[in-house]
């Protein structure tokens, strides 16, 4: 299944931008298949891949393990172009789940283990998935799933089906000894993932073999400036396309190691750390505000090892930048990419480039980036605050919903929908989301400029917020703040005179939030993205039963 054929409006065809010898692959390429036959070419197979729970995996054995899933999935009579979702933990079993599929020609669909039995459903309804591996642990959720007429017609369980009622890996894996992988093309599909969904329903986005090598051709071999030494680390699920191209294929591009750990907590990365000594570390925003609360509160921080820290999800508070930098000697590197994109095209070479911060970086080689106008796509200047739009190796094709291809891709150019200007020395500066400016007053004002500042009260926590509207009509909408609090606070209207005072000595004052909400939490992302398009619901939402 080509994935360009899923493009219905050819003015919605993105161009691809082979501008590197590395990326120069041939016609008929299967990355499973080239990922082992590197291994093999370059005496890997002793090498380490993968560290979990206390247990390592050799490239031989990754190997090995990768052709016992595929013997499993040939026996239900898995090929080319058949979708199946993965229920497992972040292991080295789900990385062998995921080559198996794309060895045989198949498309996997990773799912987040939270993920309950309707969003399951979902996932194999709109990719159309005939079959689903899932953990023994993990079974409850996918058999609702199966039961309530999915669609599903094989329910693989790994490595035993207690229950009887499905397929056991092992069992279907002795009964057909696995021969060798498919003839596919590099523009095959062979994975779906999905968007976290902030926006309404997940879209889906489709990757195809060659996509998957150019991650480790451009940013892990240009920005990462990757070897075999290396070791990954990081919280990224690998459903999330930041978890599957940093933990496995930028490592597996270069017979590099990494750290596959399913515990999320601050102190399962501290004995990671402390263990297995990572160069590279990739999590969010907030994971890093874990690690520094840990820190402060006396616990020890091993990042000796390090070569780079790198930042992503979102916007760093450049506050926090300072302060972590400040506090563990560290300093912080952003980096971007998109989900639909498949992976980063925005970053800094560690050790190399200069960290400036409040910026994302500079343009990954391979990849063109230019800064347009809203309203008319034309380029503007630098200094000019313009829409992100992307092309390079990998690009944005929908396997659903396609009508909206048309809105992503223009004249070649993936449109990421993130305002953004470039300076004079070539730096990305993140603006805003296009969909989250706060229009107020006739100025635009971006929910990022206001949460940096409210964060620097001590009374805020965290922070989040939205247009809102304004129910005194002079104004389209008017900034709203929601708050968490920090220990020792409370919500009542002297504090929120007290935060809107200090933001009106600290920042603009057009800026400041007219109004502003005390909340338990704010929502998130399974990836751990703030959700504002949620806040925005829950107050048009209100606004409507008042």
């Amino acid at each position: 299944m080509n994935k360009f054929d899923l493009v219905l409006d050819p003015k919605a065809m993105p161009m691809r931008i082979n501008g590197l010898p590395e990326l120069c692959y041939p016609d008929r390429l299967n990355v499973t298949a080239a990922i082992f036959a590197d291994a093999v070419e370059n005496n890997w197979l002793d090498r380490i891949a993968y560290y979990c729970r206390g247990e390592s995996w050799t490239y031989g054995a990754l190997i090995s393990g990768t052709r016992h899933f595929a013997a499993a999935l040939r026996s239900i009579g898995v090929g080319p172009g058949e979708r199946g979702v993965l229920r497992m933990v972040d292991s080295p079993h789900l990385v062998m789940a995921l080559l198996a599929g794309k060895g045989l020609g198949a498309i996997a669909v990773p799912a987040f283990v939270q993920l309950r039995a309707d969003e399951i459903g979902y996932r194999v309804r709109d990719s159309e998935s005939r079959f689903i591996i899932v953990e023994t642990d993990l079974l409850d959720e996918a058999a609702k799933a199966y039961d309530a007429g999915c669609g599903l017609e094989h329910v693989v369980v790994a490595p035993v089906d207690p229950t009887g009622r499905f397929s056991s890996l092992d069992a279907l894996a002795a009964a057909a000894p696995f021969d060798q992988w498919a003839d596919t093309s590099r523009d095959d599909v062979c994975l779906i993932t999905y968007t976290s969904g902030t926006t309404g329903r997940p879209k889906g986005g489709a990757h195809c073999h060659g996509d998957l090598m150019a991650a480790g051709d451009t940013f892990a071999r240009y920005m990462m400036l990757t070897h075999e030494d290396d070791i990954f680390a990081g919280p990224p699920a690998i459903p999330f396309s930041m978890g599957s191209s940093f933990l496995i294929f930028y490592p597996l591009r270069f017979g590099a190691a990494a750290v596959l750990c399913p515990e999320k907590t601050v102190e399962a990365y501290v004995d990671i750390f402390n263990n297995h000594h990572p160069t590279i570390f990739i999590s969010v925003p907030t994971f890093y505000h874990r690690l520094l609360t840990y820190h402060r509160a006396g616990g020890k921080l091993a990042l000796d090892s390090f070569k780079t820290l790198l930042c992503a999800g979102e916007p760093l508070n450049p506050d926090f930048e300072i302060l972590w930098h400040e506090e563990t000697g560290f300093p912080l590197s952003q980096l971007i990419g998109t989900t639909e994109m498949f992976h980063a095209f925005i970053g800094l070479r560690p050790g190399r480039d200069e960290i400036k911060r409040e910026t994302l970086g500079k343009v990954c080689p391979g990849y063109e980036i230019s800064v347009r106008n809203p309203d008319t796509l034309d380029e503007v200047p630098n200094g000019e605050h313009g829409l992100m739009c992307v092309r390079g190796p990998t690009s944005t094709v929908y396997w659903s919903p396609r009508d909206i291809q048309s809105e992503s891709v223009r004249d070649g150019w993936t449109i990421v929908r993130d305002l953004i200007w470039r300076d004079d020395e070539g730096f990305i500066h993140f603006v805003s989301r296009q969909d989250e400016m706060i229009i107020t007053g006739g100025l635009n004002v971006s929910p990022v400029e206001v949460e940096r500042i409210l964060e620097r009260h001590p009374a805020v926590l965290e922070c989040a917020c939205i247009g809102a509207p304004d129910e005194a009509g002079e104004r389209s909408e008017v900034v709203k703040a929601f708050i968490t609090l920090a220990v020792g606070y409370s919500g009542d209207e002297a504090l929120t005179e007290k935060i809107q005072e200090y933001f009106k000595g600290a920042g603009p004052p057009f800026m400041y939030p007219r109004k502003i909400e005390y909340v338990e939490t704010l929502p998130k992302s399974l990836t751990g993205k703030l959700q504002r398009s949620a806040l925005k619901r829950q107050e048009i939402a209100k606004q409507g039963d008042a």
